[in-house]
C-alpha cells in the first residue's frame, strides 16, 4: 500500500533509480516523486505486486531489500516478471530519506559510498 509506505518517507525523500534501471532511471522527488514513479509500474502492470526475497540491515542507517514485482501486462494480460533489482534504504529519524534503487547489491552499495 503505497499511502501506508509514504507514512514513513520524509516528505524531502529522494528516490534514485539506477541508469541500469532503464526507462525508469531517473530521480524521484518528495512523496509526489515517488507516486509519479510507482505510477509508472502500475500503469505497466495490472494487479502489480512487489516480492521482497530479503531484507536486512546494512550498517546503522540502511536497510537493504533484494526484490522483484510481478504482474500481468496492462493491454496483453500476460504474466510478467521483472528482473531483480535492489533497493538500498537511508534512514534518519525513524523515517526513510533516500531510496537508491539498481540491478545489483554492489551498484547500490557504491552509490552509496558503502563499498569501494
Amino acid at each position: 500500500d503505497l499511502d501506508e509506505a509514504l507514512a514513513n518517507f520524509d516528505p524531502d525523500i529522494v528516490w534514485e533509480v539506477g541508469a541500469e534501471m532503464q526507462p525508469d532511471a531517473d530521480t524521484y522527488r518528495g512523496h509526489e516523486g515517488v507516486r509519479a514513479f510507482w505510477g509508472l509500474w502500475r500503469d505497466t502492470f495490472e494487479g502489480f505486486e512487489l516480492v521482497i526475497e530479503e531484507c536486512r540491515a546494512v550498517g546503522e542507517d540502511h536497510v537493504l531489500a533484494r526484490t522483484w514485482g510481478r504482474g500481468r501486462g496492462a493491454g496483453s494480460g500476460v504474466l510478467v516478471d521483472s528482473p531483480p533489482f535492489v533497493q538500498l534504504m537511508e534512514f534518519r529519524g525513524g523515517r526513510v530519506v533516500r531510496v537508491r534503487m539498481h540491478g545489483s547489491e554492489r551498484a547500490a552499495l557504491r552509490a552509496a559510498g558503502l563499498a569501494g
